[in-house]
């Protein structure tokens, strides 16, 4: 029986370890020259707004809010082209509760330029103005620093951040201001207070722009109006015992029909009138209006014959003055009485 032919034996190749095939050339610009190249551009940009001076008005306007900030007010106006002739607000009346956030210059010429500022109060409200600065001189001067006067009447006193003397005219210089705050317990002053700016005010908290806070508004307290209404009384009691011609109290001496039993006698209320608020002409005084009118009885003679007549009690040529430091009310004539000329015959 023949044999199976041996096996061949199998013959594998050399070992050939795998290489890694090389990467093309690169013919850019290297990663390590790209961020060399931006940190040089990058240093370049910040040295160069860095660099920047502020203009002469832009430092005008800075300097001038600053002062204001600082309490220094005198130094403040040294820096306006034309300062207010009128009481200007003095140290303790600035209040530094806001800060400054902008002053950039917007425009300019040979002449003039234009110098955006804008300030923040501490209650977040801001406002912004566009202050004119004259250039035409040996300093930059601000030509609208301030804004339009507060004016009062001359028998009164402008109460502004808690001080009382300052007069009856005040320009306000930027910051904010709060009015009225120490009132008598009579009376309650309401004006809302502001942020100023310029020639620009703004009610804290608030979103419209005018030129001057809002016009004071005198209101009675509770304990006023029951002060009104005594003093009230007391006039009229006294009118009816006196009957002088500045009381409401008395004959209309146009008629000559109706004349008194007794002119030493008092005449007798019957019912006190009552009566509104109808005019302010100051912070402390108020002109009245008669709501219901009251009602007085004296012993009269008409066309000879004895009566007891009623006459109505008007107050609309009366008015109340509130004393700033007392609170005390008192009552006043505002214009000509409306006398006794109307009759009827008493129950």
């Amino acid at each position: 029986m023949s044999q199976p032919p041996p096996q061949a034996d199998i013959q594998l190749p050399p070992h050939d370890p795998w290489q890694p095939q090389p990467e093309p050339p690169q013919h850019g610009i290297p990663n390590w020259v790209l961020v060399v190249l931006a940190a040089v551009f990058t240093a370049a940009a910040v040295g160069t707004w860095v660099a920047r001076p502020e203009s002469a008005a832009e430092a005008a306007v800075r300097s001038f809010l600053e002062n204001v900030h600082s309490g220094e007010a005198e130094s403040a106006l040294e820096r306006l082209s034309d300062p207010p002739s009128i009481r200007s607000l003095s140290a303790e009346v600035l209040d530094p509760a806001w800060e400054i956030t902008e002053v950039a210059q917007v425009a300019h010429d040979a002449e003039s330029a234009e110098v955006y500022a804008e300030i923040e109060a501490f209650d977040g409200t801001r406002l912004g103005h566009r202050y004119t600065v004259d250039l035409s001189g040996d300093e930059p001067l601000i030509l609208d620093g301030t804004t339009r006067p507060m004016l009062v009447n001359v028998e009164e006193a402008i109460e502004i951040n808690g001080v009382t003397d300052l007069g009856t005219e005040v320009a306000l210089l930027p910051g904010v201001y709060r009015f009225y705050e120490s009132t008598p317990a009579t009376l309650d002053v309401v004006v809302p207070p502001v942020l100023v700016l310029g020639t620009d005010v703004i009610e804290l908290g608030g979103d419209t722009v005018d030129d001057r806070p809002g016009r004071p508004h005198p209101e009675l307290t509770d304990e006023g109006r029951a002060a009104l209404e005594s003093s009230l009384r007391g006039y009229l009691d006294a009118c009816a015992e006196t009957r002088e011609s500045s009381c409401p109290l008395g004959l209309n001496m146009a008629q000559d029909r109706v004349t008194e039993a007794d002119p030493d006698r008092p005449w007798r209320i019957t019912e006190y009138p009552t009566v509104v608020i109808d005019d302010l002409f100051s912070i402390i005084g108020m002109r009245l209006e008669t709501a219901t009118p009251g009602e007085a009885e004296f012993d009269a003679v008409v066309d000879g014959t004895a009566t007891t007549l009623a006459c109505p009690i008007w107050a609309d040529t009366l008015a109340i003055l509130v004393d700033w430091d007392t609170g005390a009310v008192t009552i006043g004539e505002s214009g000509d009485m409306a006398r006794c000329d109307e009759f009827t015959e008493a129950e």
